[in-house]
């Protein structure tokens, strides 16, 4: 491990939003929560699952919400994006992530999108209810991108090295990212493994 170093250097920011604002393991159960109870009141369940995929894999809004089902490799347990920020890529996401998305696959009888929008071939764009879920939680100053920053910050917190953080998010500027555009190997994945099933703890309990 590597250490004095900055665990999200890098991470992209909303314009006006704070560096420091990341996700505490209680405001995670927090969030949690506010899924769970706002899909028993019959709210979009296809959003709501991807907005918890958001937590468990670090990944940008848009890469989540509009993910194509060949985008998904599952036996793998990495993401093949087509078209990213930073280009075409493949990144390792983790075993929670890996139960949530066969469960939303299955889920599904689009052949396109993973996160289908109401109308034929389009994708979720629902930002509206994750403002609602974040005031059901009652989280101040928090949106999709927090979820990112507060993926980094728990591997940053564990330990993991800048360079490890920005394969898992896919930044072009980590050294190690251009190395695992073609291939993934079993570190990062031990790590991708590691940090989501940390996440999903303090979503289902609030701590490890």
């Amino acid at each position: 491990y590597m250490t004095g170093e900055n665990p999200v250097k890098g991470v992209d920011r909303m314009r006006g939003e704070s560096r420091d604002r990341y996700l505490r393991p209680d405001e995670y159960k927090a969030f949690a929560d506010a899924l769970t109870a706002l899909e028993v009141e019959g709210k979009n369940r296809v959003a709501l699952t991807a907005f918890r995929l958001m937590a468990l894999t670090g990944a940008r809004r848009s890469e989540i919400m509009a993910l194509k089902v060949d985008e998904v490799r599952l036996d793998e347990s990495i993401f093949e994006f087509q078209d990213t920020k930073t280009g075409k890529q493949k990144r390792a996401f983790g075993r929670a992530a890996a139960i949530l998305l066969r469960s939303a696959m299955a889920a599904t009888d689009d052949t396109v999108f993973v996160f289908p929008g109401s109308k034929p071939g389009t994708h979720i764009q629902n930002v509206k209810l994750f403002r609602t879920v974040c005031e059901r939680a009652g989280l101040e100053d928090v949106t999709p991108h927090t979820l990112r920053h507060s993926f980094a910050t728990t591997a940053g917190e564990m330990n993991y090295a800048e360079v490890t953080v920005g394969a898992l998010l896919g930044h072009r500027q980590s050294t190690i990212t251009g190395r695992y555009t073609h291939a993934v190997d079993s570190a990062i994945l031990g790590a991708a493994n590691r940090v989501s099933d940390t996440i999903a703890q303090y979503m289902a309990h609030g701590k490890k």
